[in-house]
C-alpha cells in the first residue's frame, strides 16, 4: 500500500470516529455547495452536525472518469479550488480506487484535513472537509 493511500486512511478513520462521536454516521447527509457546507440532519431534517466542504472531484460511475473540482461544469462545485500543478483536469477510464487516490492526491495539495466521499445513483463526489461541530 503506498504512503499516501496509508495516510489517509488513517485520517478516514479519526474523521468516522469523529462523526461516530456526534452522532451524524446514521444519520442523513445534506450538501450545499454554494455556501460549501455539509450538514448531519435528524429525520425531522434538523441539523445537528456541520463542516466546511471543498469540492475536490467528481467520479462518474457511468463513464469510468474522474473530472477534477476546478473542470466541473453546471457549478456541481463552489468553483473555489484552483487547478493543482501536476493534476490533468480529467482522468478517463478510472475506476473507484482511482477516484479516491485523485482525491487523495488533490487534498494532500490544498492540506485538507479530512476527505468526504457523498454516492449518487451515478456519481461519488468528493470534499475537502474541515471545522466539524455541531449545530
Amino acid at each position: 500500500m503506498s504512503e499516501l493511500v496509508e495516510r489517509w486512511r488513517d485520517k478516514q478513520a479519526q474523521l468516522h470516529q469523529q462523526l461516530e462521536s456526534l452522532g451524524a454516521v446514521q444519520l442523513d447527509l445534506r450538501v450545499n455547495t454554494e455556501e460549501g457546507i455539509l450538514q448531519w440532519v435528524e429525520p425531522d431534517g434538523t441539523p445537528r452536525v456541520k463542516a466546511q466542504a471543498r469540492g475536490l472531484c467528481h467520479y462518474s460511475l457511468r463513464f469510468g472518469s474522474v473530472t477534477m473540482a476546478w473542470a466541473a461544469e453546471g457549478n456541481t462545485f463552489n468553483p473555489d479550488l484552483a487547478p493543482i500543478e501536476g493534476m490533468k483536469d480529467v482522468y478517463p477510464g478510472c475506476g473507484e480506487g482511482d477516484a479516491w487516490k485523485l482525491a487523495m492526491q488533490a487534498a494532500d495539495a490544498i492540506q485538507a484535513q479530512y476527505i468526504y466521499r457523498v454516492p449518487t445513483l451515478q456519481d461519488f463526489f468528493f470534499f475537502a472537509i474541515s471545522n466539524i461541530q455541531t449545530v
